[in-house]
């Protein structure tokens, strides 16, 4: 299992990976296009991305000379062609009269599937197998009894099963030409998984075993994820579904905003270092790690649209996000990847010409916050002397470029704000 989800990692995965090539690559979604996104992130992280232009270079596959070749007929592409709609099974790649039938429609040119097209048919072959190897792990690993030694195998067993996951549904729902029939199909199945999930998580461990408090925390933090991109995802499948399919659409979502409140309310304690467990009782504070691979919930929290139009559910992780940004020490290893992350929110909400300024208005309480952040870089670099020249670099740039960019004097002048109309005068750009 574990061999599969390494194998499907670098299938699924662009050149050098999605999140090698780019660890900001959950921001892409709210971009018109790919070249806007990459500004944005050559403005955001100049160093960072120099360095992606080096060491590799992307060239698109081309035939070469197979003259000392001597097969005795071309063998075609013909797997993924074959079946556009489901996923594999022995069947149907036993089956003759398909493979003749992708053999005819190759010879007369029509184009190879896309590549959502691909993962999504991997994706439902794997599915029924994420979910028994589920099924058969969680209630012994999740006991009254579950220790990490007794258990270490079915506790390996489930992080393959979430990483699988995470990847490619993660890699499908990433497309931007992805089509509704893919979309709704992969909502679909991830949404059987969840159910199937979310009795154990998230959740914090009670047995008292630190490795396995570790590993619940951890498996708790990728069922956010799953969570949160199938949410943003359900919103763009309920839009484009048949009326025939809308009752149903609309039942399986509000299933998932009720795994999606938890969500938010887990991810809210450990940004507020109040998840308790037997060997954190005064609550456990984010590693740098545990952060990173917090932010794509975090970005698809504040991003989410409630359906009842309320505002709350983004607002609070915002105000979470933030707050822990300010009160996280100089000297904490979460302080450059949090100040880097708080930084980009605020150019992205604060300046109308960017995507979200364009349809996000920032309240009071949210401008106050931003102002107290962005009010203490200044200590931070007086903290810091030269200890951190990493971090050094980080807090300088988002000082003078929100400055620049923004116009942050604005956060300065003491506005506060009655109404959404209100915000909008004073604080966005025009």
């Amino acid at each position: 299992m574990a061999s599969l989800a390494k194998f499907v990692s670098v299938a699924v995965s662009r050149s050098g990976g999605d999140t090698e090539a780019n660890p900001l690559w959950y921001m892409a979604n709210v971009f018109p296009s790919e070249a806007e996104f990459h500004s944005f992130t050559s403005l955001i992280r100049p160093s960072f991305s120099e360095k992606m232009g080096k060491g590799y270079t992307e060239m698109q596959w081309a035939p070469i000379d197979s003259s000392r070749e001597d097969f005795i007929g071309e063998f075609q592409p013909v797997v993924y062609s074959a079946f556009s709609n489901s996923g594999y099974s022995i069947n149907e790649l036993s089956d003759i009269g398909n493979l003749v039938t992708a053999l005819r429609n190759d010879e007369d040119g029509t184009q190879l599937d896309s590549r959502a097209e691909k993962v999504a048919r991997l994706a439902k072959t794997l599915n029924p197998i994420m979910v028994s190897t589920w099924l058969d792990v969680a209630p012994t690993l999740f006991g009254i009894t579950a220790s990490s030694s007794k258990f270490e195998t079915e506790a390996k067993l489930a992080q393959v099963t979430m990483e699988t996951a995470i990847c490619l549904y993660g890699a499908i729902f990433r497309e931007r030409d992805l089509s509704n029939d893919i979309r709704s199909q992969a909502v679909d199945d991830i949404n059987a998984l969840l159910g199937y999930m979310s009795p154990y998580l998230p959740r914090s461990s009670e047995s008292g075993d630190p490795e396995l408090e570790d590993f619940t925390r951890a498996l708790s933090l990728s069922y956010c994820e799953l969570t949160s991109m199938t949410a943003l995802a359900s919103q763009c499948d309920i839009k484009n579904a048949s009326k025939s399919r809308a009752t149903l659409k609309l039942k399986q979502f509000k299933a998932l905003s009720t795994q999606l409140s938890r969500v938010r309310e887990y991810v809210a304690e450990a940004l507020n270092g109040e998840l308790k467990s037997v060997s954190h009782p005064m609550g456990y504070s984010l590693t740098s790690t545990a952060y990173a691979a917090l932010l794509p919930t975090i970005w698809s929290l504040v991003n989410f649209q409630s359906d009842n139009g309320d505002s709350d559910l983004s607002t609070n992780i915002r105000m979470a996000c933030i707050k822990h940004a300010t009160r996280t020490s100089s000297k904490s290893a979460v302080k450059r990847p949090a100040t880097l992350f708080v930084g980009m929110l605020l150019m992205l909400y604060g300046f109308r010409g960017s995507p979200l300024g364009r349809q996000k208005i920032l309240m009071s309480e949210e401008i106050d916050a931003f102002r107290e952040w962005y009010q203490q870089l200044p200590k931070v670099l007086w903290e810091l002397g030269v200890s951190d020249p990493s971090l050094t670099e980080v807090v300088l740039s988002q000082f003078l470029l929100n400055f620049i960019v923004i116009g942050v004097s604005r956060l300065f002048c003491g506005y506060y704000y009655e109404s959404a109309s209100e915000a909008r005068r004073y604080w966005i750009l025009v």
